[in-house]
């Protein structure tokens, strides 16, 4: 039976600064949900993509919590974060700064912010899945610097760390 989700980027409606073209006020994720209930849309899950690395960790339990309203499972469908400080000429990103998150990005912080996102989104059983994005920095990767491989398929830290998450909480 396919379920049907509804997947959403920029969760703090960072664009709704700007109107749209017709001058109407843009929906933030979570009012489209909120209106998509409203109006009978069927959908069995939320899809969050989960591209901020640079927020603190609070912030982004308080938004997480918000869709929990939905009384719907959560997908965290993208994540990922940066493993080097910089821009990456061979993202799809090639010019994105991305600020750090306890300092400059590195391998190891990027294993330590991985851990502490993976382990507060499944603290929450509306959680479902956190499905990473980009699994090595081969050309063409969307997030600079953030695969969980190097671009000849080492393992970084966060790779690890990730394994050794699940071995610790018996998945």
């Amino acid at each position: 039976m396919a379920k049907r989700l509804i997947n959403h980027c920029c969760l703090w409606a960072e664009y709704g600064r700007r109107a749209n073209p017709n001058n109407q006020r843009r929906w933030s994720p979570f009012r489209y949900l909120k209106d998509c209930v409203r109006a009978g849309v069927e959908f069995e899950r939320v899809g969050l993509q989960l591209y901020y690395p640079q927020y603190d960790l609070f912030e982004i339990d308080s938004m997480l919590n918000r869709f929990k309203t939905f009384e719907r499972p959560v997908h965290i469908t993208e994540i990922s974060c940066n493993s080097a400080d910089g821009p990456d000429p061979t993202s799809m990103r090639p010019k994105s700064l991305v600020p750090g998150w306890h300092g400059p990005w590195t391998e190891t912080m990027q294993a330590d912010w991985l851990e502490a996102i993976y382990t507060l989104c499944y603290s929450k059983p509306e959680f479902e899945a956190v499905g990473y994005w980009d699994l090595a920095d081969v050309g063409g990767h969307f997030w600079p610097h953030g695969g969980l491989l190097r671009k000849d398929f080492s393992p970084k830290e966060s790779f690890d760390r990730l394994l050794n998450l699940k071995k610790a909480w018996g998945v």
